[in-house]
């Protein structure tokens, strides 16, 4: 029996895809294999060590990189194979690597069994997809130890070309799953227990899928739609939409939604008009302003999270400090920050006027201040209100289960009743800043 370890770095559609690939391994014969932290002498020699790699910064292409010799320090007999976005574009570098076995891109990494077993030549390591392939390979995880919350791929690719980032390059054109399979598939993940479901894709807004009943292409709205209208006692959560595919719709369903969370994780990069348009973002401050003030004027305590980039090549301090003070004037309850990084297939690595690594990490550290201020007032809003949360993983150190509220509430849940709470429901109050809370 062959055996193998996996890894995976980066978003929840990579976390879906390196799932659904393991299963495939799995029910093939293959043995999954868990590294024994505590002694690695212990552990298992694999035959293959799989790594699913990301290449959203330079970070990401490091860890891969970091990786990759790890595991062949530790395992120098085991067949390194290479997966995902990094792998995709950058090749050539991890070719370079001692113990790479085989390179997959994001299309031949799901043909990943006839690869492996097919191929008789280890001189050859690479199989750069056919990012002109127009298939959407379907992809769903847990995303927790108590394998209540399913994280469910239903888009991929990206047609936006922002000029800072590599993703549609790794992954190509817009595709999408068809309408009938989802609901097929959401029907299932239902009735096999899950609690929450995470809709997620590259661009989910640009959702376009296949319906049997229609000559026309099912849009985003059309699977809030179809959630809202199975009326099953679960909830539903988009992850990050852009801005601009956010629509009047899709915040009408979610207002008087009992299935869908009210939470929206919403990209804005800059808050300086200037930078928006040498990202070749879709969008205006204006707009983006104009489409908070919606959310929260309409769905009461929604969480709201917002990605924003410091250190964007032309990014002067009066520009940076056009988005804090943008910030500051939003309400939101979190944010994502990350420091710009030259992706070098990006036209954004090629711009004069870039900025340097000690004021980029100011400008972060400055967001990242803000980003707390703005999170204790979310919270404080939010206390002694009543949300549906559901347990997942038990602290035995402190006696505390976590949960997530459904507006995106990190709580610790006080449970002195010694029968342990059940994958289910449960209403909670929180009550203080740190967000411990009480079941009512």
């Amino acid at each position: 029996m062959k055996k193998f370890i996996i890894h995976n770095l980066g978003c929840k559609v990579n976390f879906a895809e390196i799932s659904q690939i393991k299963q495939l391994l799995e029910s093939n014969g293959y043995q999954h294999i868990v590294l024994n932290s505590t002694n690695l002498i212990e552990t298992e020699t694999p035959n293959f060590i799989f790594i699913h790699t990301c290449t959203v910064t330079d970070k990401a292409d490091s860890d891969g990189r970091r990786l990759i010799r790890k595991y062949h320090k530790l395992f120098p007999y085991a067949k390194i194979v290479v997966l995902g976005c990094y792998a995709e574009i950058a090749y050539n570098e991890l070719y370079e690597i001692e113990g790479v076995y085989k390179i997959y891109g994001n299309i031949d990494k799901f043909k990943i069994l006839q690869n492996l077993e097919n191929d008789t030549n280890t001189n050859i390591k690479n199989y750069k997809s056919n990012l002109c392939e127009n298939t959407f390979y379907y992809a769903d995880s847990a995303e927790n130890e108590a394998h209540t919350r399913i994280s469910m791929k239903i888009q991929d690719g990206c047609d936006y070309f922002c000029s800072y980032c590599a993703i549609p390059y790794s992954r190509g054109a817009n595709r999408s799953m068809n309408f009938e399979d989802f609901k097929t598939q959401f029907k299932n993940i239902y009735h096999k227990g899950a609690k929450e479901v995470i809709l997620s894709g590259i661009n989910l807004g640009c959702y376009s899928g296949d319906s049997n009943d229609s000559n026309t292409k099912k849009t985003f709205s059309d699977i809030i739609e179809y959630i809202e209208s199975t009326g099953y006692d679960l909830r539903v959560r988009i992850s990050s939409i852009e801005p601009n595919l956010l629509t009047d719709k899709i915040i009408e369903i979610c207002k008087n939604s009992k299935i869908i969370c009210p939470h929206f994780h919403i990209p804005l990069q800059s808050g300086s008009d200037t930078i928006l348009k040498l990202m070749k973002r879709r969008y205006t401050t204006k707009q983006f302003e104009n489409l908070i003030n919606k959310i929260n004027n309409n769905i009461k305590y929604c969480g709201i999270g917002i990605d924003v980039i410091t250190g964007f090549p032309g990014e002067t301090d009066e520009l940076f400090e056009e988005t804090y003070q943008f910030l500051n004037g939003l309400e939101f309850s979190y944010l994502h920050v990350f420091s710009y990084s030259d992706r070098k297939i990006a036209p954004a690595s090629k711009f004069s006027g870039k900025i340097d690594k000690k004021t980029k990490k100011i400008r972060t550290n400055r967001l990242i201040e803000l980003m707390n201020k703005k999170k204790n007032i979310f919270i404080e809003k939010n206390l002694n209100n009543i949300h549906r949360i559901i347990p997942e993983n038990f602290d035995n150190k402190s006696n505390q289960y976590s949960a997530w509220t459904d507006n995106y509430i990190h709580t610790k849940i006080n449970h002195q009743n010694e029968i342990p709470l059940e994958k289910r429901f449960y209403n909670i109050k929180l009550v203080n800043l740190n967000c411990d809370s009480i079941v009512i």
